[in-house]
């Protein structure tokens, strides 16, 4: 989903392979699945009980300025609210994207996410709820024409559903998880993105993993299966490599 244009709250398991489907919080923030498909994921970590609200909803404010382009300035703002109580993990994230130039006032770009897991002990279930509204709100990673004909266009108007599953197999975690894309445009290029993948920690910071990812679109929509090095090109992909976190 435009990169799903979105980061989930909440550490999924829309795991490997990266796909323009998955799930991003505010624009360029990490992925859902892992950003970049599989980008390092965080567990949501707030206190216990309401406290866990973290008596914060943490804002921030980005401001860029691009001297000597001849643009306006860019201004970037959002927040989130986080409920952590006992295997219960909640996160509301909402993004706002100023698109104005100095000759265009353009509508902003808004991204809202509603995400959380819980722990069953057996598995680990994960859903999440997202909306895209606004030019650049889901930009495609490969817009590129990545499969002929009519060039993909982008949603100015979109909602995201993911539902996945983590199960501790074999020293490892099982990860399957399942994105619908809705696109609530004239073009209605919807899509949908099946995944199942399994890592295997070979220390605290290493980890083996493989995945497979197919997506399915549907009237043209240019949705592709990538990994963190490119943004793919195709609408399948299979995965398989060691992972170090730093």
């Amino acid at each position: 989903m435009p990169f799903f244009s979105w980061v989930a709250p909440v550490k999924a398991p829309a795991a490997y392979p990266k796909s323009s489907l998955s799930i991003k919080e505010g624009g360029n923030a990490e992925q859902f699945s892992g950003k970049k498909g599989q980008a390092q994921r965080r567990e949501a970590q707030p206190e216990s009980g309401f406290d866990a609200l973290q008596r914060r909803a943490l804002l921030f404010a980005l401001i860029v300025l691009a001297a000597g382009l001849g643009l306006a300035a860019l201004v970037v703002s959002g927040g989130y609210l986080a409920y952590r109580h006992g295997a219960l993990n909640i996160r509301l994230g909402f993004n706002n994207r100023n698109n104005d130039t100095p000759t265009i006032a353009a509508k902003h770009a808004t991204n809202t996410v509603l995400a959380a897991n819980y722990n069953f002990g057996a598995a680990k279930v994960y859903v999440a709820y997202g909306q895209d509204k606004g030019p650049t709100s889901a930009p495609l990673p490969n817009a590129n024409n990545p499969y002929g004909g009519v060039r993909p266009t982008a949603t100015l108007d979109g909602s995201e559903y993911l539902v996945g599953v983590g199960i501790p197999a074999a020293g490892g975690t099982i990860l399957a998880s399942y994105i619908s894309k809705d696109d609530h445009t004239a073009f209605n290029q919807d899509a949908s993105q099946v995944a199942v993948g399994y890592t295997y920690p070979l220390s605290k910071r290493t980890a083996l993993y493989t995945a497979y990812a197919k997506i399915s679109n549907k009237n043209r929509a240019g949705y592709t299966v990538g990994n963190n090095g490119e943004a793919g090109s195709g609408n399948s992909a299979f995965n398989l490599g060691l992972r170090h976190t730093f």
